[in-house]
């Protein structure tokens, strides 16, 4: 298999609790790669280790075949790491265009949040524009960002992202807090995307897991218990075991 993310024994406490606990992981290039788990396995601190949000106590995170254990932020950006919320730094009062052109610009090495000249520039707008598109937020690209929707402040978010052409992306929960005809839109969103990039995807929706996932990873207490395709982690009697008392599985 030809892994782009590969994790090994990857242990994080806090407070003597074991978020990682020698959590081990790989994530092929090309797949989309859910991660699930009852309420308190260790899901968001895993995703911000693998961000460089948190750094782990022990074991290392591999990318690409490069050691990113420890390194911050924005060089695993340089390498082709995303996480959808890392960048924080929506504008209200531009537009959702203009917000996806300040990610183009930090693309390509400037800080991100400088505005200079971005509304005239056609190289940074062309990009975005794309982006923008990819999403599904074309009619609405000339408003500004203060006038969206919850859910299309989700997609501008991801549409961010796009942008910046990353190898992996790292999405947590990215239907929370979402309506129903927002959560399909994003689902219609990652089903085009799918294939397309590598995705790590972090989601209570099992609904949505289960129809987009290629390979899902389950996590009990900070270890992963099962991997596999989604048939086979639904039939998976650890998996129904850790779920109980949780949603419950997809039948």
């Amino acid at each position: 298999m030809n892994s782009l993310l590969e994790v090994k024994r990857l242990t994080k406490r806090f407070r003597g609790i074991a978020a990682s606990d020698g959590l081990d992981l790989k994530v092929t290039r090309g797949e989309l790669h859910a991660i699930i788990g009852p309420n308190g396995a260790g899901k968001s601190t895993l995703i911000g280790q693998l961000s460089g949000e948190i750094t782990p106590d022990s074991g290392s995170i591999a990318f690409d075949g490069v050691d990113i254990t420890h390194m911050p932020i924005h060089k695993r950006a340089l390498l082709g790491v995303a996480r959808s919320y890392q960048i924080t730094s929506v504008f209200e009062e531009l537009t959702a265009l203009q917000n996806v052109a300040l990610a183009v610009q930090a693309r390509s090495g400037h800080s991100f949040g400088v505005l200079g000249e971005v509304a005239q520039e056609w190289k940074l707008l062309e990009p975005a524009s794309q982006a923008i598109e990819a999403v599904g937020l074309s009619e609405s690209m000339n408003h500004p960002a203060a006038l969206l929707a919850h859910g299309a402040r989700r997609q501008l978010e991801l549409a961010m992202v796009l942008a910046m052409r990353p190898k992996i992306l790292l999405l947590d929960e990215p239907m929370a807090g979402t309506s129903p005809t927002e959560s399909k839109q994003i689902v219609g969103l990652l089903k085009k995307l799918r294939g397309t990039m590598t995705i790590v995807l972090i989601e209570h929706d099992l609904q949505a897991v289960f129809e987009l996932a290629d390979r899902i990873s389950v996590l009990v207490y900070g270890k992963v218990i099962a991997s596999g395709h989604p048939d086979e982690i639904r039939s998976d009697p650890r998996v129904i075991e850790a779920y109980i008392g949780e949603e419950g599985l997809v039948s």
